[in-house]
C-alpha cells in the first residue's frame, strides 16, 4: 500500500480523537470563490487553472500522455512553460445535476475540463491510485479498468492570497477529511497534480475566465 494512502488512513484515526467542527460553524466561513476579474466562479463556466506567481512558476493546466507509449492524453498535468496557459476547465457541483450560483470555498466540486480527447471518454477529473511516487489526477474513461481509483470530490480553499485545490476521499466524507493538491516533476510530461502528504506544499492558483472562442482555440492547438 502506498505511502500516502497510508497517512490517510492514519489521519482518520487522528479525525476520531479530535472534536469535528460543526457543519453550520464551517459554512459561515464560506466565501465565494473569485476570478482575476473578482467575478464569482460559476458552475458551466469556463475557466484556466494558473499558478499564482506566473513569472517563475510555470505555465497552465493541460493533459499529456501518461507514459511514452501511452495512445491517449489522459494524465494531467501542469506546463513547465509561462507561456502555456493550458485547458479551460468547468466546474460542477458534486451531487447536483443543475448546478446553479456562485461556487464558495469549501462545496464539494466535480471538475471536467471543457473538451476532452476525441480517445478518451470523458473529461472528468479521476485520482489514479497506482505507479507513479504519488497518487495522481487524470481523466477518466476506459483506461481506469484494473486500476486504483480514489473516488471522491474537489474543493477550493483560500490559500493565502490565491487557492489551493483540495481532494476529499469518498471514505473519509463522514469527518470532513480532505488533502492538498500539488506537483510533482514528470519527465514524461510536465508537472503532474498530486495527492500530497503532511508537510508538502499545495499548488498555490488562480483562476482566469476562459473566453468561448479562446478556448476554442487553445484546445484545437493542444489536443
Amino acid at each position: 500500500m502506498k505511502t500516502t494512502i497510508l497517512f490517510i488512513l492514519t489521519s482518520l484515526v487522528y479525525a476520531f480523537i479530535i472534536t469535528d467542527l460543526p457543519s453550520a460553524l464551517i459554512s459561515q466561513h464560506a466565501k465565494q470563490v473569485k476570478d482575476t476579474n473578482g467575478n464569482p466562479i460559476l458552475p458551466g463556466s469556463r475557466y484556466l487553472i494558473l499558478p499564482a506567481f506566473r513569472s517563475a512558476d510555470g505555465g497552465g493546466i493541460s493533459l499529456g500522455r501518461t507514459t511514452a507509449n501511452s495512445e491517449c492524453p489522459v494524465t494531467i498535468q501542469q506546463d513547465y512553460f509561462e507561456v502555456v496557459t493550458g485547458l479551460p476547465v468547468k466546474f460542477s457541483i458534486a451531487g447536483v445535476d443543475i448546478s446553479t450560483g456562485a461556487i464558495l470555498t469549501g462545496t464539494p466540486l466535480d471538475i471536467e475540463f471543457a473538451e476532452k480527447p476525441e480517445c478518451a471518454t470523458s473529461s472528468k477529473w479521476h485520482f489514479e491510485g497506482d505507479d507513479f511516487p504519488r497518487e495522481w489526477v487524470d481523466i477518466g474513461g476506459v483506461h481506469h479498468e484494473n486500476r486504483s481509483v480514489l473516488n471522491g470530490s474537489f474543493k477550493i480553499e483560500k490559500y493565502c492570497f490565491a487557492y489551493k485545490l483540495v481532494f476529499c476521499p469518498i471514505f473519509t466524507s463522514p469527518l470532513g477529511l480532505c488533502f492538498d493538491i500539488g506537483r510533482q516533476d514528470d519527465d514524461n510530461n510536465g508537472r503532474r497534480l498530486i495527492l500530497t502528504e503532511e508537510g508538502d506544499p499545495a499548488f498555490r492558483v488562480v483562476f482566469v475566465h476562459a473566453d468561448v472562442d479562446d478556448a476554442a482555440n487553445r484546445i484545437s492547438s493542444i489536443l
